[in-house]
């Protein structure tokens, strides 16, 4: 089942106003996102709304982005303008065979390997700020084609969430100590705690190892080392509840409450990383089918954003329909979508805005995340006949319509 258009009649066009609307307004005021985030979008969204003033904001992008790694990143992540999400970026919208692009990229590539060439990691482990991301630089860098130092980086990061992972009868996981929890955590979690989440916990991690283990010449504990790491996360699984399965964080059986459903927290996240870890096994697909029929009024979802808002849940469940053809994905999937059009109101960007909490409200934001990027990217995907691909940088690209043929671990807690 090749991608196909997930919206159709007045919602896809509702979709594609709103897409070229985000467009225009971000053309003349990029607000918060970085030049990275500005160069994807507009690469994609640039085919769609084909229009002079879309071509041209995608050069002024890209030029800033070149600017931007001639300046120098603060941090090596991801995300949040980091090194790696700056040459992930370009790496992702360029040839990386052309002599200009090789060149720039083997710069990057030497100067994460050598962030990574410590004997002892001691920073996150995550997707957003740690060697998750890190990792999946690195294996951008191999999709383009041979990229030996990027390889080394590869064999590199998996190594480390190796040595950091804790080990027990429920499998492999990894645990955010007290001194890299948010200051608001820390008093809740006096001694750590095991992040279940796609952005900043063991869903991420499980799913880069999976994408590691298919690379050639693999790291050679990275099947494994994701199949430990199922195996715990699979037995945090607990019983059927309105509020979804999988706990955000839990630490020695405490703090085991439900979480919105969301990329960054909660099920849909999970699903997506049991997805890409067992091809579509059983409990992938049957906690992606928990996030289709979720309750709306159980979900947390306050805005549109693709971290933690509507387009995000929505992009996800488009991602299981996409790959499984299940009816009830599709549906959903169409239903969050409708819900983040009807989100529009005065103020914003095109009308969408992110809530910051209750001392900010709601506020126009123009990042990949929480902001309108994200939403005009996840609105064009659903409208179009074409895959995407930015979605790799989110560990959220499910390959399309694959027969489930590998087993699904079985929850160690026996909860079925």
């Amino acid at each position: 089942m090749p991608w196909e258009p997930l919206l159709d009649g007045d919602l896809a066009d509702d979709a594609i106003v709103a897409a070229r609307e985000i467009a225009l307004e971000i053309a003349e005021a990029a607000g918060d996102a970085t030049a990275a985030e500005r160069t994807l979008y507009w690469a994609y969204t640039a085919s769609v709304i084909d229009e002079p003033f879309a071509a041209a904001a995608y050069e002024a992008a890209l030029e800033a982005l070149v600017a931007d790694l001639q300046r120098g990143a603060q941090h090596p992540g991801l995300y949040n303008n980091g090194l790696a999400g700056m040459g992930w970026a370009l790496c992702h919208v360029l040839d990386a065979d052309a002599p200009e692009a090789r060149s720039a990229l083997e710069v990057i590539d030497e100067a994460l390997v050598r962030v990574v060439a410590v004997e002892r990691w001691r920073g996150h482990h995550d997707l957003v700020q740690g060697l998750a991301g890190l990792g999946v630089y690195f294996l951008e860098r191999l999709a383009a084609g041979p990229a030996p130092i990027a390889l080394d980086g590869l064999h590199r990061v998996v190594a480390h969430l190796d040595a950091l992972a804790t080990h027990g009868e429920l499998g492999a996981t990894w645990l955010t100590p007290r001194a890299l929890l948010p200051e608001h955590h820390r008093d809740a979690w006096p001694d750590g705690h095991f992040d279940c989440g796609l952005a900043h916990g063991v869903a991420g991690a499980i799913a880069f190892l999976a994408r590691a283990a298919e690379v050639a010449d693999a790291p050679p504990r990275a099947r494994a080392l994701c199949d430990e790491a199922v195996r715990w996360i699979s037995a945090q699984r607990q019983a059927p509840d309105p509020s979804g399965r999988f706990p955000g964080m839990t630490f020695a059986g405490a703090g085991e409450d439900r979480t919105r459903a969301a990329w960054c927290y909660g099920d849909p996240g999970v699903a997506s990383a049991l997805w890409i870890a067992s091809r579509g096994g059983e409990l992938a697909r049957a906690t992606a089918r928990d996030c289709a029929e979720r309750d709306a009024a159980t979900a947390g979802i306050l805005d549109s954003g693709l971290c933690h808002g509507a387009c995000g849940l929505a992009h996800l469940l488009n991602r299981f329909y996409q790959a499984s053809g299940d009816a009830a994905c599709r549906d959903a999937a169409r239903t969050w979508f409708a819900r983040a059009l009807e989100m529009r109101g005065p103020g914003g960007i095109a009308g969408f805005t992110a809530w910051r909490g209750a001392t900010e409200g709601y506020q126009p934001v123009a990042n990949l995340l929480e902001g309108a990027l994200g939403v005009g990217l996840s609105l064009v995907a659903a409208a179009s006949p074409h895959a995407p691909s930015w979605d790799r940088m989110m560990l959220v690209d499910l390959p399309a319509h694959l027969p489930a043929h590998l087993p699904a671990p079985v929850a160690a807690s026996g909860v079925a």
